[in-house]
């Protein structure tokens, strides 16, 4: 137990991989820096570079949503996407000189190895908690062929490694950067971003933009009302940026996210929720959204970040 005392400092934000702007950083990384000390304990968070990223954002949005749902898209769908994109190209833009080692993409040997260990270090945990969800009768089977499962689980695949560009790069990259390096933050902004999906239909027209953005705030406010699954969701990235942390690389924690969110959806597909008197423990037709499923993804994070520390093939660092 003692040794998992570092790794708990680490996750909370403590000193591991606290890099900063060096001498060759852009003047915009230097002017959207602001320092705040705690303690002994001095870390930067780019209070401005966050501002410009929230309000691009919503611009992006705006005026951008009415032209992608003439093109046949859903608003609401347009609206995240453009959201997530601008967060993203503003984030990396900002990082300037510094991208590389905020983006955590580059300090890894062998980073496609290093993504498929942690794939089925993330895959493994969930696979064993579908097969006893099957043993005590809180999911059924579906009848599925060979050929079905290969061609779903096949088609899933490449955006296992997807996902970790569009979600991991944003927000325990670069936006990890941004706020810091610390572990919290990053983990509640990734799991109320979640929420930011506007519910129902949005009509289209000029105003489709604004439309959405209402319609995000709502469902940021309805997501408020669903405490375990926000609870669950900041557990899910409080693992993950504690991967990237205590490795200083994006790719265990890209392949972690992978598996987990292969093994989801091909788990969703291929079985089916049995409505019960304890879904809070054992979860929903999502899946791993109950009590027991959370903490099983915990669990798998303090296993990996503990055994990381002495493990260099965890992070592809192996000679050979």
């Amino acid at each position: 137990m003692p040794e998992l005392v570092p790794v708990v400092m680490t996750l909370v934000g403590g000193t591991a991989d606290a890099a900063r702007p060096g001498p060759d950083a852009s003047p915009i990384i230097m002017s959207l820096s602001f320092p705040v000390n705690s303690g002994s304990d001095r870390f930067r968070i780019q209070w401005r570079r966050l501002a410009l990223v929230l309000a691009i954002g919503l611009v992006a949005v705006a005026l951008f949503t009415p032209l992608l749902a003439a093109t046949g898209m859903k608003p609401a769908k347009a609206a995240v996407t453009l959201l997530r994109f601008a967060a993203l190209a503003t984030l990396g833009l900002g990082a300037g000189r510094s991208w590389k080692e905020e983006s955590a993409l580059f300090r890894c040997r062998r980073p496609l190895l290093v993504w498929g260990r942690g794939f089925l270090a993330g895959a493994l945990p969930l696979a064993i908690w579908l097969v006893v969800l099957l043993a005590i009768g809180e999911r059924r089977l579906d009848q599925f062929s060979t050929a079905d499962f290969l061609a779903y689980g096949g088609r899933y695949l490449p955006l296992s490694l997807l996902i970790g560009f569009a979600e991991d790069l944003l927000f325990f990259g670069f936006l990890f950067a941004a706020l810091g390096r610390k572990a919290l933050p990053a983990a509640l902004l990734y799991a109320l971003a979640h929420f930011l999906k506007p519910e129902g239909t949005i009509d289209g027209g000029l105003l489709s933009g604004l439309r959405a953005i209402a319609g995000m705030g709502a469902s940021l406010v309805s997501g408020l009302g669903r405490p375990i699954e926000v609870l669950g969701l900041v557990l899910v990235g409080w693992v993950l940026v504690g991967l990237r942390r205590e490795s200083g690389s994006l790719w265990p924690a890209m392949g972690v996210h992978g598996g987990w969110f292969w093994l989801r959806q091909v788990g969703k597909r291929f079985s089916d929720d049995l409505v019960g008197d304890h879904e809070w423990l054992f979860g929903t037709s999502l899946f791993y959204d109950g009590l027991l499923g959370w903490l099983a993804i915990i669990a798998t994070g303090l296993i990996l970040t503990t055994t990381m520390r002495r493990r260099a093939w965890l992070r592809g660092e192996e000679e050979g």
